[in-house]
């Protein structure tokens, strides 16, 4: 199975990210319905923020002091997952991860 994490679908618009999404934003695309549809296409399921991922995230060494970095890294070790970036910074913590390509 193949997971959005709730904590991606909160984060582009409070953070830099913003410019990588723009046909979020654009003309009569809403960002609820684009999320919902893609999933739908690539067969993908949302992983909600538990208290347990909370807590994890809290107690998490301070290598990475970006809050929704840090929520990603205790999902992934939560969950068992493998979790995907181009931060180095995650590199610090124990967890698996899928090397994506900076542009």
């Amino acid at each position: 199975l193949r997971y959005v994490l709730a904590c991606l679908i909160f984060m582009p618009p409070y953070k830099k990210y913003l410019p990588l999404f723009p046909t979020l934003f654009c003309g009569d695309v809403y960002l609820d319905s684009y999320i919902s549809s893609r999933m739908t296409v690539l067969a993908m399921r949302s992983l909600e923020i538990t208290a347990s991922h909370a807590l994890q995230a809290a107690a998490l060494p301070l290598h990475h002091r970006d809050p929704f970095d840090r929520m990603l890294i205790a999902q992934a070790q939560i969950e068992e997952m493998t979790l995907v970036s181009a931060d180095s910074m995650f590199n610090k913590y124990d967890i698996s991860i899928l090397w994506a390509a900076k542009s």
